[in-house]
């Protein structure tokens, strides 16, 4: 063998495979679903603690929060089921606020903001898709 040759696996471009960094549109729906964690965890501990905290509100903001946290470790661990559960709690999300028009606006421009972020090209080669 000669010494002076390199191998061909140390090409980091592999086009079979998934790519090796996390895509931009990716980083994004990841902070977004994780932003939407953080502010219904915070909602849901407030009406649990608070005189005037609802059971039922309690639920559903947590059961939001939580899978919100599982669809952000789906997306960075590029795992097909994130796309899933971050398309999920973005629809019921938008479903959700639908009662005010303002509301309304936040909710379905979030729900357009997770699909435009997970169904890029970029986004669906990284959750192997593509």
């Amino acid at each position: 063998m000669d010494d002076d040759t390199e191998p061909d696996d140390l090409d980091q471009t592999d086009d079979d495979g998934p790519p090796t960094r996390m895509p931009y549109p990716v980083k994004v729906g990841a902070f977004l679903l994780g932003a939407l964690a953080v502010l219904t965890g915070f909602g849901a501990v407030a009406n649990a603690v608070g005189d005037t905290g609802r059971t039922h509100a309690v639920v559903f903001l947590g059961s939001v929060a939580l899978v919100a946290v599982a669809a952000v470790v789906g997306l960075v661990r590029a795992r097909r089921w994130g796309s899933y559960l971050g398309f999920g709690v973005a629809l019921l999300v938008a479903l959700a606020t639908l009662r005010s028009v303002g509301a309304a606006v936040v909710g379905i421009g979030f729900l357009a903001a997770i699909m435009g972020t997970l169904m890029t090209r970029s986004a669906k080669n990284w959750l192997g898709f593509a």
